[in-house]
């Protein structure tokens, strides 16, 4: 083969190597694709479950039936709620309650948005006893600072009437406000309550889900 074959098969050769070669940067960022899907999920941020309100079981009883009882609190983040948990017992027969969030808007305590828990029932029973009401569908939204009322109200189950439902309070900074309704119309809104004399904590407490930052969108450069 001549001089001048060998010169133009090498030059096909290399030219087709060099059609066809990836370049060694993006070899590097192709290898290292999975390390970094795997820190950037190490480090997103998660979200884990707050509360706000008072989680202290009082043993003094604050008669709920027929009867609004609430006690503000603030969350420290903003979020999205999933239940309260308040201090029961129901003397003497069956009783069913709920639970409920207001907010303030102006001169006024209105229901907060979605802020009705679930209606439970429950047997009698004299003790004490911590229970949850979830909320259902979509969920109340809280935002950072802000006053809420943590709301409780109960009545006997079915045409029962020695039934009283209760939950645990006790003297201290409070106060408890409350407002007289009937149970079956719902919570009443705006609460405008009856009464804000009773200086009372109250056992009852919101579990709800912060809101993640959003972390600012970092460009990746990749260097060959």
């Amino acid at each position: 083969m001549t001089c001048a074959a060998i010169i133009s098969k090498t030059g096909a050769n290399l030219a087709l190597n060099s059609a066809f070669r990836i370049p060694h940067s993006a070899i590097r960022i192709s290898a290292m694709r999975p390390m970094i899907l795997a820190l950037a999920l190490l480090l997103a941020p998660t979200a884990h479950a707050a509360t706000f309100g008072d989680q202290t079981p009082y043993g003094t009883s604050f008669a709920i039936r027929d009867v609004v009882g609430a006690i503000a609190a603030s969350p420290s983040q903003s979020g999205v709620c999933d239940s309260i948990t308040g201090y029961f017992k129901f003397n003497l027969d069956s009783c069913k309650a709920r639970c409920a969030l207001y907010t303030i808007s102006g001169n006024d305590t209105v229901l907060l948005a979605n802020g009705v828990s679930e209606e439970r029932w429950f047997a009698a029973n004299a003790l004490f006893t911590w229970q949850g009401f979830a909320f259902t569908g979509p969920k109340p939204v809280v935002v950072e600072g802000a006053t809420y009322f943590i709301a409780a109200f109960g009545d006997t189950a079915g045409s029962g009437t020695a039934g009283l439902p209760r939950i645990g309070v006790n003297t201290g900074a409070g106060p408890v406000i409350s407002k007289n309704s009937n149970y079956e119309s719902g919570f009443p809104t705006p609460l405008n309550p009856t009464s804000s004399t009773v200086n009372f904590k109250m056992s009852a407490y919101v579990t709800y889900t912060p809101t993640p930052a959003t972390a600012p969108r970092r460009r990746i450069v990749s260097r060959p």
